[in-house]
C-alpha cells in the first residue's frame, strides 16, 4: 500500500549549506516521519544515505558559491574571470612593457666598426632565484672608432620578423593562418610575452599584404573597415579578433594573415647600470666582419633599465576597471578625463585638473606590478625632471592624447603630463613584545610600510595623516606599541607631525632610506644615586632606583625634592604635577606626616614606577 503524502508543510532552512548542517536537517526531518528511528547508529544504512546526500549537498553549494563569486569582479579569484568581467566594462588590462637602456660600445681594435641598428644584445640577470637571459635590440646604428666609446639606446625586445622561420619575400612576420571567410575569427600569437602596442597585423590581398588597424571596440566600425581587436587571456597569450561583417570586416577567404610584433618586456629588463652585454645577433653583416666585431667590440649598459613592467595584476584590474565604466566612453565631467586615461595600456594612475572648463590637464603614471621596487615609475634617474622621462612613458603619453582626442567636448583641449613624486620622511617610535629582537621588529615595520604605502597603494592627490599611518602599522608582528613622531615632506626639511595633502599632480613616495625607526625605552626608574635628592639631607634609606619607599625628618615649613631621569623621554610627576628632570620641586611640610608620590612614566608611555616619600615634621 502506498503511503499518503504527509500533510505537514515542509519547512526548509536555506541557510544550511555545509555537510554538518545538511546532515542535521535531514536527520531531524526523518525523525519527524519515523518516530522510532534514532539516527545515531553509524551502521544504519539509512544514516549512510543521509550522509551521502549531505556530502553531495555540501559539494553542490560549494560550486554554486564559486560560480557566484566568479561572476563579480570584486570576488572573482580566477584571472580569466577577472579579465572577462573587465572586458565587459571596456577595460583592457596592461600587458608586458619593455624597458629601455643606454648601451656603450667600446672598440679595442685599430679600425672603426659599424654596429647596425637592430643588433641583438643579451644580459644574464638574477631573477626569482635563478639566472635568466634578457634580450635587447639597438634602436640606431653605432659607429665605434678605435679606442673610443659610442652610446646608443636599446629596447628590451626581439622583433619576431627577424627569425628565419618567419621570413617571407613579401612580408616577414609570424604566419597566424589563413582566413576561412567566417565571422568572428580569432588567431592566437605563438608567444605569450608580447610587448604592449607592438603588434601589427597584415592581411594578404592578392600578392600584397595590407596593414589592418587595431581598435578598442569593433562595434564602433562598419562592415568594410579593415580593423581588428586584441585581447589577452589569463596566460598572457594575445589573440587577434576580427569582425563579423557588420562590426568590422571579415578577412577575405583563404587570405594569409601575418603578425609582426616584439617579444620581451617585464621587470626582468630593468637591469642594473654597468651590466655586461653580449652581442647575440648581427644582421646583414659579413661573416668575417661579424667575427671582428665580436672580437674587438664590447658592450655594457650605460644606464639602468627603466620602464619594464609585467602584466597588470588582478588587484589593479579590480580597482581600475569599474572606474572606467563610470565614464561611459566620454569626457564630460573633470573626473571623466582621468578615468578614461586608465583605459590606455600601461596607465596605472590618472588624475585631472582644470583652471577653466576648456583646458584640462591629465596627469598619468605608469602601471606597476606589486613586486616592483621602482619608487619613481616613468623616470630614469632623478625624478620630476622632464628630460628623464623614459621612452615607454613618452609613448604612453602620446597614446593617452590620441585616445582622448575624440572623447572630449568641442572646444576643449587636453594636456597630458607626468606625475610629480613627493618623497616622504617618517620617524616611528615603538616598543616590542617579549620574545622579539629589535632587529626583527624593525624589519617587520619596514616591510609593513613597503607593502602598505607602496606605489600601488597611493593615488594622485591623496591625503595621508599620521593617525592613518599609525593605525596601519600598529598591528605589525612583534609591535607592542607604536606612534609616529614625524611625518613630513622630505623637501621641506621641517621635521613635524603633519597631514600630507597631495596636489592633483602629486604622488607621495615612501622610501626605506627616509624611514627612521627608534625603539622606545621601557625604563621607568630614576637615575642611580642622584635620582632623588632632598634639600634636608640624605633620604632614609639612601636612594636606590629599585627601592620605592623613603623617609625624611624635617624641621622647616618647606623642603625641596629634585628628581632626575635615568633615560631620555621619561615623564616625571610629583604629587600629580609634571616636574622637570634635575629641577627642584618645593614641598610644603605642615606639622605631622606629609606623603609625597613621585611617578616616572617611561618613554614607551606604558611602563611606570612610583616612589613614595614620607616627610615627618
Amino acid at each position: 500500500m502506498t503511503a499518503g503524502v504527509n500533510p505537514t508543510p515542509l519547512s526548509v532552512d536555506y541557510t544550511s549549506r555545509d555537510y554538518y548542517a545538511l546532515r542535521n536537517d535531514l536527520i531531524t526531518r526523518m525523525k519527524s516521519r519515523l518516530s522510532d528511528w534514532t539516527g545515531d547508529d553509524p551502521a544504519d544504512f539509512g544514516l549512510a544515505i543521509i550522509e551521502s546526500f549531505a556530502y553531495m549537498g555540501d559539494l553542490i553549494n560549494y560550486y554554486i558559491d564559486r560560480v557566484a563569486n566568479e561572476s563579480l569582479i570584486g570576488t572573482a579569484t580566477q584571472r580569466q574571470s577577472i579579465i572577462n568581467i573587465a572586458k565587459t566594462y571596456g577595460y583592457s588590462p596592461s600587458g608586458y612593457r619593455a624597458s629601455y637602456i643606454g648601451v656603450e660600445f667600446s672598440n679595442s681594435g685599430t679600425v672603426a666598426y659599424l654596429v647596425p641598428k637592430g643588433t641583438q644584445l643579451t644580459a644574464n640577470v638574477a631573477y626569482n632565484d635563478s639566472v635568466v637571459q634578457v634580450l635587447f635590440t639597438t634602436l640606431s646604428d653605432a659607429t665605434v672608432l678605435p679606442g673610443d666609446i659610442t652610446e646608443v639606446q636599446a629596447i628590451q625586445a626581439e622583433d619576431i620578423s627577424t627569425r628565419v622561420e618567419n621570413y617571407d619575400a613579401n612580408l616577414s612576420g609570424e604566419r597566424l593562418g589563413a582566413s576561412d571567410g567566417q565571422p568572428d575569427q580569432q588567431f592566437t600569437l605563438s608567444e605569450n610575452r608580447v610587448v604592449d602596442d607592438s603588434v601589427e597585423v597584415w592581411v594578404k590581398n592578392g600578392n600584397v599584404y595590407e596593414k589592418w588597424t587595431s581598435v578598442t571596440h569593433l562595434t564602433d566600425y562598419g562592415p568594410k573597415d579593415s580593423v581588428y581587436h586584441l585581447t589577452t587571456d589569463s596566460n598572457n597569450y594575445v589573440c587577434v579578433n576580427f569582425g563579423d561583417g557588420i562590426s568590422g570586416a571579415i578577412p577575405p577567404k583563404d587570405s594569409v594573415i601575418r603578425a609582426v610584433y616584439n617579444k620581451g618586456g617585464g621587470v626582468v629588463g630593468n637591469i642594473p647600470e654597468r651590466s655586461v652585454l653580449d652581442i647575440h645577433q648581427l644582421f646583414d653583416v659579413d661573416v668575417n666582419l661579424e667575427y671582428e666585431i665580436r672580437t674587438y667590440v664590447t658592450a655594457a649598459a650605460s644606464s639602468k633599465g627603466a620602464g619594464g613592467t609585467d602584466p597588470e595584476d588582478n588587484d589593479s584590474i579590480r580597482k581600475n576597471a569599474p572606474r572606467l565604466l563610470t565614464a561611459l566612453n566620454r569626457a564630460v565631467s573633470l573626473k571623466d578625463f582621468g578615468t578614461l586615461a586608465l583605459a590606455v595600456s600601461n596607465v596605472g594612475k590618472a588624475s585631472s585638473d582644470a583652471a577653466i572648463w576648456n583646458s584640462v590637464t591629465v596627469y598619468i603614471a605608469p602601471q606597476q606590478t606589486s613586486t616592483s621596487s621602482d619608487l619613481y615609475p616613468g623616470y630614469n634617474g632623478t625624478p620630476n625632471v622632464i628630460g628623464n622621462l623614459t621612452p615607454s612613458f613618452l609613448a604612453m603619453q602620446e597614446a593617452v592624447k590620441s585616445y582622448l582626442s575624440d572623447k572630449v567636448q568641442i572646444g576643449a583641449s587636453v594636456t597630458v603630463s607626468p606625475p610629480t613624486y613627493v618623497p616622504v620622511a617618517t620617524t616611528i617610535e615603538y616598543t616590542k613584545k617579549p620574545g622579539y629582537t629589535a632587529e626583527k621588529v624593525e624589519a617587520n615595520i619596514r616591510y609593513a610600510i613597503a607593502n602598505t604605502f607602496s606605489y600601488n597603494d597611493i593615488e594622485f592627490g591623496q591625503v595621508i595623516s599620521a593617525e592613518e599611518v599609525e593605525s596601519r602599522l600598529r598591528y605589525t608582528d612583534g609591535v607592542a606599541t607604536l606612534r609616529l613622531k614625524y611625518l613630513y615632506r622630505l623637501a621641506s626639511g621641517v621635521m613635524s607631525r603633519s597631514v600630507l595633502v597631495g596636489a592633483k599632480n602629486e604622488i607621495f613616495s615612501f622610501s626605506d632610506g627616509d624611514v627612521t625607526i627608534d625603539e622606545l625605552s621601557s625604563d621607568s626608574l630614576l637615575a642611580a644615586t642622584t635620582g632623588l635628592v632632598s634639600s634636608t639631607g640624605a633620604l632614609n634609606p639612601a636612594f636606590v632606583p629599585t627601592f620605592y619607599n623613603y623617609n625624611i625628618t624635617s624641621t622647616t615649613a618647606t623642603i625641596t625634592l629634585t628628581p632626575t631621569s635615568a633615560t631620555a623621554g621619561q615623564i616625571i610627576t610629583v604629587n600629580g604635577t609634571v616636574a622637570t628632570s634635575g629641577s627642584a620641586v618645593t614641598i610644603n611640610t605642615p606639622t605631622g606626616l606629609t606623603v609625597v608620590t613621585v611617578t616616572v612614566l617611561a618613554a614607551d608611555g606604558i611602563t611606570n614606577t612610583t616612589y613614595v616619600v614620607n616627610i615627618t615634621r
